[in-house]
């Protein structure tokens, strides 16, 4: 190293303390005397009065910043080599810099041994030719090059950044979907216990996506709408049966004042789910009626959340569908005029008589729901049967024979079935 070297004088600007130590232990280890400004003033002030070699100053600083610092140096020509550092990636920057006179740009984090190096080698090369630039090297290349190297780092940057958020969506989706399914397996669990009847959830989750699409809810809005579908009847579970068996209109005044709790108690479960708040809202509010006549807080119009409104739609459709004693979708579209405007919002009502028009499983002979005492062979499961812990039985469409018949009799209490042929 040459005594010439070991005389230069170099001065660190940067309001970061850390980064003032290790960089100058760096710088002085190779022989360098070393000079620390907290701020760009302290910085000015210092190379006013002292002659120094190289400047290295951070562009973020409080005050005068470093953009502004190196360019006042630059153009008094107080220093020959000024190094910025900066954890800003804009290639715009980097050239505005070099083409002021900056002999390099670091990006932060930075590795000192490589900047103290740099600088050391940038201050030799001025002793040398009176220029930072190599010999046989113009500026335009220089830029060019120092812009490309970069915009690589940049680029790189953002791909790792796209990989990241990418595996974080796919993870999100993951668990959103396993919590999805854990939730059709728990409706169809429930199916089994009785209260409900088959798969009524399931059918209710399918119309209320059909109508909650096509009346502009979100994606995310249609996946909480989805689950409240699923859930919606939560509430009931535990209820005595000698309540929820029984039409609305035939209970007594004590019976129904029991009834018409569920839907907050259903809530009031839903609430502790990933879902939320947005799922609870929905499952609360679905037996409200769109003119104020419903439960349990007589909200009515629009003060009913829209996700509710569908289900008010999908449940009593459903209902009527599959109790229907005979042609089930006249009884339906029947019962969708009378409602209209009552029950239901209007303008749902529309998009309802289109799923049912397209034939959205609202056929004119609807699978029977049968106990499995009632049981023959040749008859074909609707829908697929599960065990009251949710493991899986049967398929939908599998024909029943006398040995699966009798499994699914040790098992569960209803089936939802087609005659044979069906």
């Amino acid at each position: 190293m040459s005594d010439v070297t070991k005389r230069s004088r170099v001065l660190i600007a940067d309001d970061d303390r850390d980064i003032r130590h290790l960089l100058s232990m760096k710088l002085r280890v190779r022989g360098l005397t070393v000079d620390l400004a907290v701020n760009g003033e302290r910085a000015y002030q210092m190379i006013a009065h002292a002659s120094y070699d190289a400047l290295i100053t951070d562009i973020r600083m409080p005050g005068m910043n470093g953009h502004e610092l190196a360019t006042k140096v630059l153009s008094a020509g107080r220093v020959p080599v000024v190094v910025v550092m900066t954890g800003m990636r804009e290639p715009r920057l980097v050239s505005d810099l070099i083409a002021r006179g900056v002999a390099a740009v670091e990006i932060k984090p930075l590795d000192f041994e490589v900047v103290a190096a740099m600088v050391h080698a940038y201050i030799d090369r001025y002793r040398e030719s009176g220029s930072v630039i190599s010999p046989n090297t113009d500026l335009t290349a220089s830029l060019d090059s120092t812009v490309g190297l970069l915009r690589k780092q940049l680029n790189a940057v953002e791909s790792d950044f796209d990989r990241v958020v990418t595996n974080l969506e796919t993870e999100k989706k993951r668990i959103q979907d396993e919590f999805f399914d854990t939730v059709q397996v728990f409706s169809k669990m429930l199916s089994q216990t009785g209260q409900y009847s088959g798969s009524h959830a399931s059918r209710v989750e399918t119309m209320s996506a059909y109508v909650g699409e096509r009346a502009g809810m979100t994606s995310q809005g249609l996946r909480y709408l989805r689950l409240a579908a699923l859930m919606h009847d939560i509430g009931q579970f535990g209820m005595p049966e000698q309540i929820i068996t029984k039409a609305p209109h035939a209970m007594d005044e004590g019976e129904r004042a029991v009834f018409q709790r569920y839907p907050r108690l259903g809530a009031m479960l839903l609430r502790q789910t990933p879902s939320g708040a947005a799922v609870a809202d929905m499952i609360a509010a679905h037996r409200e009626n769109y003119d104020g006549t419903g439960f349990p807080q007589g909200l009515s119009g629009e003060g009913i959340p829209l996700g509710a409104r569908v289900l008010r739609i999908a449940d009593s459709v459903d209902n009527v569908y599959s109790h229907a004693l005979e042609r089930p979708r006249e009884a339906v579209l029947r019962h969708l005029t009378q409602e209209s405007g009552r029950a239901f919002d209007p303008e749902l009502v529309k998009l309802a008589r289109d799923y049912l028009e397209q034939d959205k499983g609202m056929a004119d002979d609807p699978p029977a729901i049968l106990g499995s005492d009632a049981l023959t062979p040749g008859m074909i499961l609707a829908e697929h049967a599960y065990d009251p812990e949710g493991r899986f039985l049967a398929r939908e469409g599998t024909e029943l024979t006398e040995v699966l018949i009798r499994r699914l009799q040790a098992i569960v209490k209803h089936v939802r079935v087609r005659p044979a042929g069906g």
